[in-house]
């Protein structure tokens, strides 16, 4: 990157030197939220609101999990009711594990 700039004409190079003007590389990834340019397009992101929502997406999936654990103990009590009556009626391993795997989508 630093090649192609200095390839730009010898007039133009002049000139931004004798009117104080320069160039000034920075990474892609840190233009959003860390640059301090002057005349930017748009004002700085605030890296204060990113954690923010990275805290309320890992509060909404924490939330999720703990209802997914709760339903899915809910069901194995009733699949616990539902597999006494087979065995006492004599269903095999195989018969039981067929039935869940037919059941569950």
């Amino acid at each position: 990157m630093v090649k192609k700039i200095h390839q730009l004409p010898r007039e133009e190079l002049r000139w931004l030197q004798e009117n104080h003007y320069g160039f000034q590389l920075q990474p892609i990834a840190s233009i959003h939220l860390q640059s301090h340019v002057r005349w930017e397009l748009e004002p700085n992101g605030n890296i204060a609101y990113v954690y923010l929502m990275a805290a309320a997406a890992l509060l909404i999936l924490v939330v999720g999990a703990v209802n997914f654990v709760n339903l899915n103990m809910a069901q194995a009590t009733e699949r616990m009711k539902e597999i006494g009556v087979r065995k006492s009626l004599g269903a095999f391993r195989e018969q039981l594990s067929f039935q869940f795997l037919v059941n569950r989508f």
